[in-house]
C-alpha cells in the first residue's frame, strides 16, 4: 500500500516524489541520531517522510506548481494536504501512529502556529518534528524550475532564525551537527 501511495505520487508530481524521497533520507538521519538503536522507529520515520506529501496527490497542479506565491484561496486549498494525506494512508491500510503523524504534523510550528491542528511544543509528536526540520531543509535547499536551490548553511542559517517559532530546537540542534555546522 505505501508502494502504491507513493507511485500515485511519483505519477502526479516528479518534484513532490524526489522532495519525499530527500525528506525520507533526513528523517533517517535524523531519527538515527536522536534513536540510534531503534530500528523500528527509524523505519516508521523513514516511510512517515517518505509519505508526508502524499495528500499533495489531490491538490490541483496549477496550484502544487504555481511559480511564485500562492493567493489566500490558494494557500487555503494546499493546507488540506496534511488532512488528505491522512485520509490516503488510512484507506491505504496504514496504521502505524509514526508514520501517521509525520502526513498529518509536519506542518506544524514548535510555536503553535502551524496547521491544520494548531498543536505546539512537544504536543506535536515527535516523528513530525523530525519531518518539520527535514522537509524545510529540503524545499530551501532543492532546485525548483521557478527558483535556485540554496547551500545547506543558507538553510539552516533561516531554520536557525525561525527555530523557537517553528522547529524543535533539540531536532534542529541535531540537524546543524549532523552537517557540520
Amino acid at each position: 500500500s505505501v508502494v502504491v501511495s507513493l507511485g500515485k505520487v511519483q505519477e502526479y508530481d516528479e518534484y513532490t516524489f524526489t522532495h519525499s524521497f530527500n525528506v525520507a533520507v533526513v528523517c533517517g538521519s535524523l531519527g538515527n541520531r536522536i534513536h540510534p538503536n531503534d530500528r523500528d522507529y527509524l523505519n516508521k520515520i523513514v516511510i512517515g517522510g517518505m509519505m508526508h506529501d502524499l495528500g499533495k496527490a489531490k491538490i490541483p497542479v496549477a496550484v502544487l506548481n504555481k511559480p511564485g506565491p500562492l493567493t489566500d484561496e490558494e494557500f487555503k486549498i494546499m493546507k488540506t494536504h496534511p488532512d488528505l494525506g491522512l485520509e490516503m494512508a488510512l484507506s491505504s491500510g496504514v496504521t502505524d501512529e509514526n508514520i501517521l503523524s509525520c502526513i498529518i504534523g509536519h506542518h506544524e510550528k514548535w510555536g503553535g502556529r502551524g496547521y491544520p491542528n494548531g498543536i505546539k511544543g512537544t504536543d506535536i509528536p515527535e516523528p513530525a518534528r523530525i519531518c518539520a526540520v527535514a522537509d524545510v531543509f529540503d524545499a530551501l535547499t532543492a532546485e525548483r524550475v521557478y527558483k535556485k536551490g540554496m547551500p545547506s548553511k543558507s538553510a539552516m542559517n533561516i531554520i536557525m532564525r525561525d527555530v523557537v517559532k517553528h522547529f524543535d530546537p533539540a531536532v534542529t540542534r541535531e540537524l546543524l551537527v549532523s552537517l557540520g555546522l
